[in-house]
C-alpha cells in the first residue's frame, strides 16, 4: 500500500474547512445546533468534527479564565493602594490619640458633622470617578487592552460611556478573530479599525462630557461644604482635625472591604469556570454517503439525457431550413428536377474550375453527363440553343455548374462558349486562369468586338467571354440590342451558348437573360440553400413563364447510383476513380452542421 503526505498553507486549510464546515441550529427551543463535515473519508469527517468541538470548548474556558484573571489582578492592585491608604489613617489616628489624648465630639455639632462627612464623602467618589475616567481615557489612547478595566465599569457615571465600552471591547474581541485568519490589509479588517476608531473617538468625547459634569458636581460640593466649615468655625482645631482623619479612616476602610468581596467573588467565579455550551453527542461514522446519490444520480441522468435528446432532436428537426436531399427538393416544386452533382471533394478549389476534363471516369463528371442527356429531352442539340444558368444567391455553385456543363457539352463534339453576364462579380475568367479586360461590358458598348474578347481553354471546342470591366448599369446593357446581335452572332459560331447569369434572387437580370434562352436551369446547393428557395423557383416558373425551367442540385454528399430514376443519378457503374460515395440518410442529415 502507498502512502503520500501533503502539507497545506494556513489559508487553504481554513479554506477548505470554511467550504466543508455545517453548523445549524437543530432545536431552538433546546438550544441545540449540529456541527456536520462532509469530506471523502467519513473517518476523516468524525475526527474533523471532534477536534472541532474539543478545540472550540478550550478556548471557550480559556477565554473565560483569563477575563477572571485580569480582573482579580486589577483588584489586586487596587486593594494594595487602598492598603496604604488605610494604613496611613490608621497611623494618623493613633498620632492624633497620642497627641491630645481625647476624642471628645461636641453633641450640638455632631448633626453638622455628618454633613460634611457625607459631603467629603461624595467628593471623594466623583474624584475617584474622574480618576476612573482618566484611567479610561489613557487607556484609550494608548491602545491598551480594555479587558482589565471591564470590573470597573459599575463604577463610571454614564450608562452610555458602559455601553460604548462594552461595545469597543466587543469591536476588539471580534477584530481580534477575524486577523487570526485574514491579511491585515483586508477590507474587513481595514473596517473593523475604522468602527473601533470612531467607537475611540466617541468614548472620548463622553469621558469629557462626564469629567465636565463631575467637575462642576465637586464645585457645588465645595460650595455646600464651605457653607457647613462657616458653620463649624467655632470648633476646636482639634475636634476638626480628629473627625477628618476619621472621615478618612472610614472611608478608606469600606473601599478596602468591597474590594477583598469582590477578589473573594471573581476567585470563587474563576475556580468554577466551566463553558457555557455541552457537547451532547460526539462526531458519528456515516458510513452512508450523503452525496452524490448513485441511484438518483443514474436515474436522473438518464431521464435528463434521454429528455435533452428528445428536445435536440425535435429542435433540430423543425428547424431544419436548408435543403439535403432530392426528396425535400421535389416536395412542393412545380419545375423539373434536371439533376444532381455531388459534392468534389478531391481538391480544395478557392475558385469554381472546370473539372470533368481532369477526371472523366469521376462520379462529378459521370453527374455531369446524365444532366447533358437530360437537357436533350429538354431541348435537343441537333439545333442552336442557348442555356442560362442561374440561382438564388451567390455561393450556390452557377459558375461551377456553367463552366462544367458547357465542358461536358464540348466533349460531346459540339461547339460551346460560356458568357459571363454577372458583371457584378464576375468569376468565369477566375475558373480558367485568365485576365478580365475586356468582355462583354466593352462588347455591348461597341468599344471591342467578339473575336477580340473571345478565350481559349484546355478544351477545343470550349471557349469563353469574361464579363469585362464592371459596368455602372448592367441591365440596361442587357436590354440594348447589340445583346441580341451578340447571341445571334455567336450562334452561327457556336452550337451552344451557355451564359452564366447573376442570382436572381439578388438582382433582375438574370430574368431578362432567361427570356432569352431556350433552356433555363436553377442551381441549388444541397446543404446550403434555404427551403425557400423552392417558392422562389416557383415563383419565376409561373410568372416568368419559363416552361423548360429545370433545377440542378449541387454539392450533394450522397447519389443514387443504381438504374436510371432520378433524372439520371448515375448509370450503375460503381465506384469512379478520384471520389468516394458516402451513404447518407435521415439522422445523418439530423445531426449534420449548417
Amino acid at each position: 500500500m502507498a502512502y503520500f503526505f501533503q502539507v497545506s498553507s494556513r489559508e487553504s486549510l481554513i479554506e477548505y474547512i470554511d467550504q466543508h464546515l455545517t453548523v445549524g441550529i437543530l432545536n431552538l427551543d433546546a438550544s441545540t445546533i449540529k456541527v456536520s463535515f462532509k469530506d471523502n473519508s467519513f473517518t476523516k469527517a468524525m475526527d474533523i468534527v471532534n477536534a472541532i468541538d474539543s478545540v472550540y470548548l478550550q478556548e471557550t474556558l480559556a477565554a473565560r479564565s483569563k477575563t477572571h484573571e485580569q480582573t482579580i489582578r486589577f483588584l489586586e492592585l487596587s486593594l494594595v493602594r487602598t492598603e496604604k491608604d488605610l494604613e496611613q489613617a490608621e497611623a494618623n489616628l493613633e498620632i492624633f490619640f497620642r497627641k491630645n489624648k481625647t476624642i471628645d465630639v461636641k453633641s450640638d455639632f455632631s448633626r453638622t458633622l455628618l454633613k460634611t462627612e457625607s459631603l467629603d464623602y461624595e467628593k471623594l467618589n466623583l474624584k475617584s470617578k474622574i480618576s476612573l475616567l482618566n484611567d479610561l481615557e489613557e487607556m484609550i489612547t494608548q491602545n491598551r487592552d480594555l479587558n482589565s478595566f471591564i470590573p470597573s465599569l459599575s463604577l463610571l457615571p454614564d450608562p452610555q460611556l458602559v455601553e460604548a465600552i462594552k461595545s469597543l471591547n466587543l469591536q476588539i474581541q471580534e477584530r481580534d478573530k477575524i486577523s487570526s485568519s485574514q491579511n491585515e490589509n483586508t477590507f474587513v479588517l481595514r473596517q473593523k479599525d475604522k468602527n473601533i476608531d470612531k467607537i475611540n473617538n466617541g468614548i472620548l468625547e463622553l469621558i469629557v462630557q462626564n469629567k465636565k459634569i463631575l467637575y462642576q458636581q465637586i464645585s457645588e460640593l465645595n460650595d455646600k461644604y464651605l457653607e457647613l466649615v462657616d458653620n463649624i468655625i467655632g470648633l476646636p482645631a482639634k475636634e476638626t482635625e480628629f473627625v477628618r482623619l476619621k472621615r478618612f479612616y472610614g472611608l478608606y476602610e469600606k473601599i478596602y472591604l468591597l474590594l477583598i468581596e469582590k477578589q473573594a467573588e471573581f476567585g470563587i467565579a474563576k475556580a468554577g469556570t466551566i463553558p457555557n455550551f455541552l457537547i451532547l453527542s460526539p462526531g458519528l461514522e456515516n458510513k452512508i454517503p450523503v452525496y452524490p446519490n448513485k441511484r438518483v444520480l443514474y436515474v436522473g441522468s438518464s431521464i435528463l439525457g434521454l429528455f435533452l435528446s428528445v428536445l435536440f432532436i425535435f429542435f433540430r428537426y423543425f428547424l431544419h431550413d436548408i435543403i439535403s436531399t432530392q426528396k425535400e427538393l421535389e416536395k412542393s416544386l412545380e419545375a423539373s428536377v434536371l439533376g444532381g452533382i455531388p459534392e468534389y471533394k478531391k481538391n480544395k478549389m478557392e475558385f469554381s474550375r472546370l473539372v470533368v476534363d481532369i477526371s472523366p471516369k469521376s462520379a462529378i463528371s459521370e453527374a455531369f453527363r446524365s444532366i447533358r442527356t437530360n437537357l436533350e429531352f429538354v431541348s435537343p442539340s441537333k439545333g442552336k440553343r442557348v442555356i442560362t444558368v442561374t440561382s438564388t444567391v451567390g455561393g450556390e455553385g452557377k459558375t461551377f455548374v456553367s463552366t462544367n456543363i458547357a465542358g461536358i457539352i464540348a466533349l460531346s463534339g459540339q461547339k460551346v462558349i460560356i458568357l459571363d453576364f454577372d458583371m457584378r462579380k464576375p468569376k468565369v475568367h477566375l475558373a480558367f486562369d485568365k485576365e478580365n479586360i475586356k468582355g462583354i461590358s466593352t462588347i455591348l458598348i461597341g468599344k471591342h468586338s467578339i473575336s477580340e474578347c473571345v478565350h481559349k481553354t484546355s478544351l477545343d471546342n470550349l471557349d469563353f467571354i469574361s464579363a469585362g470591366p464592371i459596368p455602372p448599369n448592367p441591365s440596361e446593357l442587357i436590354l440594348r440590342p447589340e445583346f441580341d446581335k451578340l447571341i445571334l452572332d455567336l450562334l452561327l459560331l457556336y452550337d451552344t451558348v451557355v451564359i452564366d447569369t447573376p442570382p436572381v434572387g439578388l438582382v433582375t437580370d438574370g430574368i431578362l437573360l432567361m427570356k432569352k434562352a431556350d433552356v433555363q436551369l436553377y442551381v441549388v446547393r444541397a446543404n446550403y440553400s434555404k427551403k425557400g428557395v423552392k417558392r422562389n423557383i416557383n415563383k419565376v416558373y409561373r410568372n416568368g413563364g419559363f416552361t423548360k425551367l429545370s433545377v440542378v442540385i449541387n454539392a450533394m454528399n450522397s447519389m443514387n447510383t443504381y438504374g436510371y430514376g432520378g433524372y439520371g443519378y448515375g448509370y450503375g457503374y460503381g465506384y469512379y476513380e478520384g471520389d468516394r460515395r458516402e451513404r447518407t440518410g435521415f439522422f445523418k442529415n439530423l445531426f449534420r452542421s449548417k
